[in-house]
């Protein structure tokens, strides 16, 4: 700090020197004042110039708050070995480094314009930051960390994640990103393991193909927004169960959702589109629930059969009837459909288009079949003329081979039946 008084002194003594041989122009004299003065300090004084050493001789805490005043000046050599908390707040720019020599167990960021973080230590514990504008992870800033109990971003305005920002780190409890109103992220951004994984309230513009991996007890994705999701971006392992409720996905290509878990939950969510191999990569010791979410347009045949749908739970879906050819295969049916019957126990269960008439998925493909009703090129059904073709519609009738191959089942249950009781009785006469 010395040395930086003395350099500004100097620097003040030389552009007096030099404005004295010039005409007094008023304006020139007045900023090479405030450049001496006021900018000058700014670049000159150490990082620390906002913050307050906790004891002074042997720091355990560092507070540093941009609404301290006058700033504090400390002197930054010295041993941070023991520093416990790194306290940030009210500040306009911050670009944060964590070496060995200050590496304090817990960092809480808050209230803070822009925000950069290039590098966190392996010591650290616990990372909080929450109120930032703009916050940009540079690349390895989050980069073979082993011992975080806890990572969480809190109301974050705009959020950058570079290339390998958060490469192959263990949180040993939550991960959580929370009201982060935009996330622009790179390839093979995010590669961590967790014990609980938590986003909601998120936009994402998009993920690009291996963007994320996840592995985590249990992972949550709620009420947020993934505008593009590429395929393989997205890959979640979560032992116990993986849920995903109340967001929005507005461009789904193939395989892009690759999870497995015990149990997998997709529920109240809305897809603009759902081509046929976008599920294709769950995999589930349980059940699948794909329940009461809304699809404009759905390859149904090709999600239902390129997973195990006897553990696909399809029920209560809205499916906007429509007549685009792209991917709603029951317009052009080119898969051998599952029964698409409202029984109990069937896969398929009161899902219906968007119609007053409550039409299910059964009573929409015999409809779709007909496709006198898509007219003039237009994409979405007149629901009038579409409740009223409902009311004509002919049901299929079991064909001969259904009625033959449940009764052959009847027939196979009678048989073993007669078989077990011809043996209780031959016993019994025998004895």
């Amino acid at each position: 700090n010395i040395l930086f008084k003395v350099l500004e002194i100097i620097f003040i003594f030389v552009f007096f020197q030099i404005t004295s041989t010039m005409e007094r122009n008023n304006s020139v004299f007045l900023l090479v004042l405030i450049f001496t003065i006021i900018i000058l300090p700014v670049f000159t004084y150490n990082n620390f110039k906002n913050c307050e050493f906790l004891p002074s001789d042997m720091p355990q805490q560092i507070l540093c708050d941009g609404n301290l005043i006058p700033p504090l000046e400390t002197n930054i050599n010295q041993n941070f070995s023991n520093v416990e908390l790194l306290y940030i707040s009210n500040l306009h720019n911050v670009s944060l480094e964590l070496i060995p020599t200050v590496s304090p167990l817990t960092v809480i960021i808050e209230n803070v314009d822009f925000l950069t973080l290039v590098k966190v230590v392996n010591k650290v514990h616990s990372i909080s930051i929450s109120n930032v504008k703009e916050m940009r992870l540079k690349e390895s800033a989050l980069s073979n960390v082993y011992d975080l109990y806890t990572l969480r971003l809190l109301n974050i305005k705009h959020f950058i994640i570079d290339s390998n920002a958060i490469h192959d780190i263990t949180v040993k409890f939550n991960v959580e990103f929370l009201n982060v109103e935009k996330i622009k992220i790179e390839n093979r951004s995010i590669s961590l393991q967790s014990q609980i994984f938590r986003m909601i309230n998120c936009h994402i513009d998009e993920l690009p193909t291996g963007s994320a991996h996840i592995t985590a007890q249990s992972a949550y994705l709620k009420n947020s927004t993934i505008s593009v999701l590429y395929s393989k971006s997205l890959e979640i392992n979560a032992k116990n169960m993986i849920a995903i409720m109340e967001n929005a996905f507005q461009n789904v290509h193939d395989e892009s959702l690759n999870l497995k878990s015990h149990n997998i939950i997709i529920k109240n969510n809305f897809f603009k589109t759902l081509p046929a191999k976008s599920l294709k990569n769950l995999s589930v010791r349980n059940k699948i629930h794909f329940i009461k979410n809304t699809i404009h347009d759905i390859d149904l045949g090709g999600v239902l059969l390129n997973n195990d749908y006897k553990n696909f739970i399809f029920k209560d879906n809205i499916i906007k009837c429509n007549c685009l050819p792209t991917l709603t295969s029951i317009l052009r049916p080119q898969h051998e459909f599952p029964i698409l019957n409202n029984i109990q126990d069937e896969i398929l269960e009161l899902n219906f288009c968007k119609t007053s008439c409550n039409m299910t998925l059964m009573d929409f493909s015999y409809v779709l079949q007909n496709e006198s009703f898509c007219e003039n090129h237009q994409s979405d059904l007149a629901e009038e003329k579409l409740c009223d073709l409902l009311k004509n519609i002919t049901r299929k009738e079991p064909s001969l081979y259904d009625s033959f191959n449940h009764s052959s089942k009847l027939n196979e249950k009678m048989c073993f039946l007669f078989i077990i009781m011809n043996i209780i009785t031959f016993f019994m006469w025998n004895n």
